[in-house]
């Protein structure tokens, strides 16, 4: 899993109260190391007080690698204080689509694995829909498209233009 491939998973807390995600790896498709942890959890809030107590995050056996982060305004900022305090290197961005636009606004975002179902959704946030919170267009370098049952995932590495 993609998962497996990273030292953490970022997420948002609307994420965490909407989904009650685990973040974990599970049911790899190909084996995983014996030494390779389970990666680190990072939820980025306003007030951690409104991730619920009993968020799999929070009360599962890997609690232990749970950070809730509030009020970052800095992603560059969290990004370096990951690596220097917990040497936290590559991270999975597993969020929605505001705090997706947040960090391709910030040019933080080295790769996409954008995975596409075959449902059309209507309401909820603006994410990564058009408008103009890119100074320059971003772009995938030699995407790769896999199909994964009924679902089309696109992954290639950014290019900022």
């Amino acid at each position: 899993t993609l998962r497996a491939e990273c030292d953490a998973v970022l997420t948002g807390g609307n994420t965490v109260r909407l989904d009650n995600p685990s973040l974990t790896i599970r049911k790899p498709d190909r084996p995983v190391s014996p030494l390779k942890e389970q990666p680190w959890r990072i939820i980025l809030t306003h007030d951690a007080s409104s991730i619920p107590a009993d968020s799999i995050c929070l009360t599962d056996e890997f609690r232990d690698r749970t950070l809730v982060v509030e009020n970052v305004f800095n992603y560059l900022e969290l990004l370096k204080k990951l690596y220097n305090n917990k040497k936290i290197g590559t991270i999975l961005l597993e969020a929605g689509g505001c705090l997706v636009r947040e960090f391709l606004k910030a040019g933080l975002v080295d790769e996409w694995v954008g995975f596409y179902a075959p449902i059309i959704i209507g309401g909820g946030t603006d994410g990564v829909a058009p408008g103009p919170f890119l100074e320059h267009e971003v772009h995938l370098e030699q995407p790769v498209v896999n199909i994964f049952g009924d679902d089309v995932c696109i992954r290639g590495d950014i290019c900022y233009r």
